[in-house]
């Protein structure tokens, strides 16, 4: 499939969005928990080995225009378009203007540092014999062929503070707007509205691997029952070969390496130079 098409036919799928999206971007003053409307898939890539799977855009892009000074909020727009992968972005890992390799500068963001931990993790696992690039503040040879093959996406594109807080948007969204479409009942049948568009975005990009960051991402995606995981756990689920989650709650540093192994084994390995 090229480029092309594979935008063309994605976009089609994001279309899907758009009965949830413009009630939101048309009613956004009335809903304090709504940060805007992120779809934008990092790094739109045809079979990409690896698929990292978010919960939702918390805090948003946008989330500057809540700052104190801006009352009401600026107009938040949808994002639709393709973008960067967000952890190889100048001062998004590390401050000061940094590269995201700078890895002695103060860390800005825990999240994006923690993705490119997992990569030198990965990159350890697949070139052992070039672990001596991680600490010399010099791009790494294997980084473009990184980006390459690895997506980006969340499960659910509203953008709220945390996922309690979106929850909290889609329960008020149902119970005042029983009318709109796929809010006719309760807020899990709207997250299943949600869950089934990404169902056809990973059938269309067909992953090698997906990653679900987080066990509510795991549990959301795979339809289970939530259940508590300790930080050392990989969540498997046996209808599904090619997918793997772990839990966030508190610091999953630890189970960094797991997590790598695990990704490396699925696949990644199968990365050729």
């Amino acid at each position: 499939m090229t480029k092309e098409e594979l935008r063309i036919r994605f976009y089609a799928l994001q279309k899907e969005y758009r009965p949830i999206m413009d009630f939101l971007t048309e009613n956004q003053y009335n809903y304090p928990e709504y940060r805007g409307f992120d779809a934008s898939p990092n790094n739109l890539i045809y079979k990409p080995k690896v698929l990292f799977l978010g919960y939702n855009p918390a805090g948003g892009k946008d989330w500057w225009r809540f700052d104190p000074k801006h009352q009401p909020h600026l107009f938040l727009w949808p994002h639709l378009t393709e973008t960067d992968l967000f952890f190889f972005n100048k001062n998004s890992a590390r401050k000061e203007n940094a590269e995201w390799y700078e890895l002695d500068k103060p860390v800005n963001n825990k999240f994006p540092r923690q993705m490119v931990d997992l990569l030198y993790e990965l990159a350890a696992l697949k070139y052992p014999e070039k672990s001596n690039e991680k600490g010399s503040n010099q791009k790494p040879s294997w980084a473009d062929e990184f980006k390459q093959s690895i997506m980006f996406m969340n499960l659910y594109p509203v953008a709220t503070k945390d996922g309690e807080a979106m929850v909290s948007l889609f329960r008020k969204i149902c119970k005042e707007n029983n009318t709109l479409a796929h809010c006719e009942q309760d807020e899990w049948h709207l997250r299943m509205f949600f869950i089934g568009v990404m169902r056809q975005m990973i059938k269309l990009i067909d992953p090698k691997v997906i990653v679900c960051m987080g066990s509510q991402t795991f549990h959301d995606y795979t339809y289970s029952p939530r259940e508590t995981h300790s930080l050392d756990e990989i969540l498997t689920d046996s209808r599904y070969d090619n997918l793997i989650g772990f839990s966030r709650q508190g610091s999953w540093d630890r189970n960094i390496p797991n997590i790598a192994k695990e990704i490396f084994n699925r696949g990644f390995n199968e990365i050729k130079e």
